[in-house]
C-alpha cells in the first residue's frame, strides 16, 4: 500500500512538473519567444484579428503525448475570422499526428464554428497535413482523430517530422439572435514510438556493450 501511494504521488508530481501556468501569447512574444511543454518547444506565435494579450497559452505532457491549449475571446454575435500560427519542435521522437479539440460556446440561436488547420514542414514550406473540425448546422465534430477522412480530418504526418509549422483558421458565424464561439482550443501531439523489436535490439546491444566493457576493464 505504501509503495502504491509513493508511485501515485510520483505520478502526480510528474504531471505537475510537465504542465505550466497560463501565460499570454503576448508574454511569449515579448519574452524568450518560445515556451516548452514536455519534450515539445513552441515558438514564433502570431495571432490575427485578436489581441495576443487576450490569448492564454497552457500546456502539459501525459505519457508521450504533449498538449497545448489556447483560451481567449474566440466568440461573436455576428461573424469573425481569427488566425493562430506557431512552430513546434520535438526534442524526442518525430511527430506523426496532431489531434484538434475545441470547447463549443453557444447561446441563443447559436451558429457555426469551423476550424481549419494547415501544417507545413517549415514556415513557407511544403504542406504535410491538414484537417478541419467544426459545429456546422447542428452536426458536431469537436474532436479530430487522425484518419477521419470523410470529415476532411487528415492531420496525419507521414513520414513523421521533428519540426512543424502550424496555422489555424477559426471561422465563426452566429445565427440571428445567436452567439457562437470556441473559447478553448486544444491540440495534442503524437509522436512515433519505437517498435518493440527495435527496443529489444537496442537493449541487447546495450547489454552487450556493458559486458564487453566489464571484460575489458578486468584485463
Amino acid at each position: 500500500m505504501k509503495k502504491f501511494l509513493i508511485l501515485a504521488f510520483m505520478s502526480v508530481m510528474l504531471f505537475v512538473a510537465s504542465s505550466a501556468s497560463a501565460v499570454t501569447m503576448l508574454d511569449i512574444q515579448n519574452g524568450t519567444g518560445s515556451i516548452q511543454f514536455g519534450d515539445k518547444v513552441f515558438s514564433d506565435f502570431t495571432a490575427s484579428s485578436i489581441d495576443p494579450g487576450s490569448v492564454n497559452v497552457t500546456g502539459w505532457q501525459t505519457g508521450s503525448i504533449v498538449y497545448i491549449q489556447f483560451q481567449g475571446p474566440f466568440a461573436t454575435t455576428s461573424v469573425a475570422d481569427y488566425g493562430l500560427t506557431y512552430a513546434v519542435q520535438s526534442l524526442g521522437n518525430p511527430i506523426v499526428g496532431i489531434d484538434q479539440y475545441f470547447n463549443l460556446t453557444a447561446g441563443g440561436a447559436g451558429g457555426t464554428v469551423a476550424i481549419g488547420e494547415t501544417v507545413l514542414n517549415q514556415q513557407g514550406g511544403t504542406l504535410v497535413a491538414q484537417s478541419s473540425v467544426g459545429y456546422v448546422f447542428g452536426t458536431q465534430d469537436a474532436n479530430d482523430p487522425p484518419g477521419e477522412f470523410l470529415q476532411g480530418d487528415q492531420l496525419v504526418v507521414d513520414p513523421g517530422l521533428l519540426s512543424l509549422w502550424v496555422s489555424k483558421d477559426i471561422f465563426l458565424l452566429a445565427n440571428a439572435n445567436g452567439l457562437v464561439g470556441a473559447t478553448i482550443i486544444q491540440q495534442s501531439f503524437h509522436q512515433a514510438i519505437p517498435e518493440p523489436g527495435t527496443m529489444l535490439l537496442l537493449g541487447s546491444g546495450l547489454v552487450g556493450l556493458a559486458g564487453w566493457g566489464r571484460k575489458k576493464f578486468r584485463k
